[in-house]
């Protein structure tokens, strides 16, 4: 009895098992490498609703000081439009 499982654990691995291995990995080396862009003046909503979760208040802030940003960045090239005629 005990030959007949040695024998069976040392055969080769048949091919079915090898290819199922190899897909195994690649979803797993494929999930490993997901990735996702985002570009904005605002953070992505799912940011934004981390956010939140920290501190109610801080999407408020983060809009209230981007739309700082935003008029300061818009004065500043005005200003530079006028001297550049």
């Amino acid at each position: 009895m005990k030959n007949q499982v040695q024998k069976q654990n040392n055969k080769a691995p048949n091919k079915e098992n090898v290819n199922n291995t190899k897909q195994e990995k690649l979803k797993e080396i494929s999930s490993l490498m997901h990735r996702e862009a985002y570009s904005g003046p605002i953070p992505h909503y799912e940011l934004m609703q981390g956010y939140a979760k920290i501190d109610p208040t801080f999407p408020d802030r983060i809009f209230k000081l981007t739309e700082d940003n935003l008029n300061h960045q818009y004065a500043h090239e005005k200003s530079m439009d006028r001297l550049q005629f």
